[in-house]
């Protein structure tokens, strides 16, 4: 487990120093560009009795990166974890990862173009459950389309790990169900550029026959209703 480096608020505002806060809550900055293009990422202990006590979000992050690098998922690469004790805060540094959220990079896409991106998106996420990876914050704002064209994760703190094997049925199902939390994102998966997604993830995940009729079956449960009300 990778250590956390002890640093005062001095060092902590030096190393902000001159960057740009990229996101915010009522609670103050929690993410910063830095002039070099790394990303600072702070992280608060929302509750006083919590699972953070034996594993902080910051160290749950980390862990996480390095995981999905032995499986060769594309994320972001951790070069430090630090603890703040003046400002109760840990703090992860990594390299910004070039590109845009699938979300934003289907913006001016249709037709064609946008149903190979969702057929692409669709491998990739059955790549992920074949190899045991469960996302939790799934949806199409934390999956980044890279310069290159290939897709990697973004905010990775919510992730579970099979060690032996790949995902149940009923964890890919309840997958599917975390990427139905916001409109637009249903919008595209109820539709079209859904039938795109649904039939090139088939195509790759590594089940039986059986267990791809019973997963179109759910998705279409999941999505279908909403293809109704358009």
């Amino acid at each position: 487990m990778r250590a956390l480096k002890k640093i005062s608020q001095s060092d902590f505002d030096n190393l902000c120093r001159g960057a740009e806060i990229l996101e915010k809550d009522h609670y103050g900055p929690k993410v910063w560009l830095l002039p070099d293009q790394r990303i600072l990422k702070t992280f608060r202990r929302k509750k006083f009795i919590s699972s953070q006590l034996w594993m902080p979000y910051v160290t749950r992050f980390a862990r996480n990166a390095d995981l999905l690098k032995k499986r060769e998922i594309p994320s972001v690469q951790v070069e430090a974890t630090y603890r703040i004790p003046e400002i109760k805060r840990h703090a992860v540094l990594y390299g910004m990862l070039k590109g845009e959220t699938f979300r934003d990079s289907m913006t001016d896409l249709n037709g064609h173009a946008s149903h190979r991106m969702f057929e692409k998106l669709g491998g990739f996420i059955a790549d992920l459950h074949d190899k045991g990876i469960l996302f939790r914050s799934l949806h199409l704002g934390n999956v980044l389309v890279l310069s290159d064209g290939e897709l990697a994760l973004i905010d990775i703190s919510d992730l579970s790990f099979r060690w032996f094997g790949p995902l149940s049925i009923k964890q890919r199902i309840r997958n599917f169900r975390h990427m139905d939390r916001r409109d637009v994102d249903r919008s595209a998966l109820s539709g079209e550029d859904g039938t795109y997604f649904i039939n090139a993830y088939l195509d790759a995940a590594r089940l039986r026959d059986s267990a791809k009729q019973t997963l179109h079956e759910k998705y279409e449960a999941i999505f279908s209703k909403y293809a109704v009300l358009k």
